[in-house]
């Protein structure tokens, strides 16, 4: 009877034993991309060039600006301080907190900042892609506190804000086999969106003395922010499409097409 070198035959035995306590798929079941830092840089300054292509120099956000209230028959004392305006037939009066902020980028290209985090493979049809936005802008707020046509304090102020932003995206992937040759979807969708101010500072000194007063004015920046919010997300998700249609190595709709094709 002839024998199996003992070599042969251990290498064997070991080999089965291994597949019976560790079996290991025949294929992985979803091929990941790997991205290096030099992909996220190269893809941030793609959206970063998109988002600045789309981002109007200046925005307006107003907050009970220019309510009032009839002022019918009331007899009101020191009527010569109070102002009174006309709304069709009938004499109405400033009444009420009167907001309003004008947001502004001097230079889009250089006071935005994207920076792409992570991108990764969360399913069989999704990924997973995070940025940070950091935006540097003029905010200049006006604050008018109303009653009955009497203005009790007026303040003005001009100040440099920074805020923060902080992305999740899902972004849905398909191969549409009707096209020839086929081409893969994107669907990017902003699942997480944090808008955070970071400081806000005086351009000319201090905000303002009074603590309550600096609070409000705070206050109005971060509702102008919140408001924002939809356009924000519309943006984001533009941007991510486009970019990785543009894009080039493994953050490309070219290197997800491979994925997909070789996705059993």
């Amino acid at each position: 009877m002839r024998t199996m070198p003992s070599a042969v035959v251990f290498a064997t035995l070991a080999a089965l034993a291994a597949a019976g306590d560790d079996p290991k798929p025949l294929q992985s079941p979803r091929p990941s991309v790997k991205n290096s830092a030099t992909e996220f840089a190269e893809f941030s300054k793609l959206v970063h060039g998109f988002v600045i292509s789309r981002t109007p120099k200046q925005l307006e956000h107003r907050d009970g600006w220019g309510e009032t209230i009839p002022l019918g028959n009331q007899r009101l004392p020191l009527p010569n301080l109070r102002t009174y305006l006309k709304d069709g037939d009938r004499v109405v009066l400033p009444h009420g907190a009167w907001k309003r902020l004008k947001l502004q980028l001097d230079d889009p290209a250089r006071d935005i900042k994207i920076a792409v985090k992570d991108f990764k493979p969360i399913d069989a049809k999704t990924y997973r892609l995070v940025l940070d936005a950091d935006v540097q802008l003029r905010a200049d707020g006006e604050w008018q506190q109303w009653q009955k046509g009497l203005l009790l304090i007026g303040v003005g102020v001009e100040t440099d804000a920074h805020v923060r932003l902080e992305v999740g995206c899902d972004v849905g992937v398909e191969l549409n086999l009707k096209k020839i040759p086929p081409e893969v979807q994107v669907t990017p969708k902003v699942t997480d969106l944090s808008l955070d101010l970071v400081d806000i500072r005086g351009r000319n000194g201090p905000i303002i003395g009074d603590e309550k007063l600096r609070n409000d004015v705070k206050n109005l920046l971060r509702s102008g922010v919140k408001i924002a919010e939809p356009q924000v997300k519309e943006l984001v998700q533009q941007a991510v499409a486009q970019s990785l249609k543009d894009g080039k190595g493994t953050l490309s709709a070219a290197e997800l097409l491979k994925v997909l094709s070789t996705k059993k």
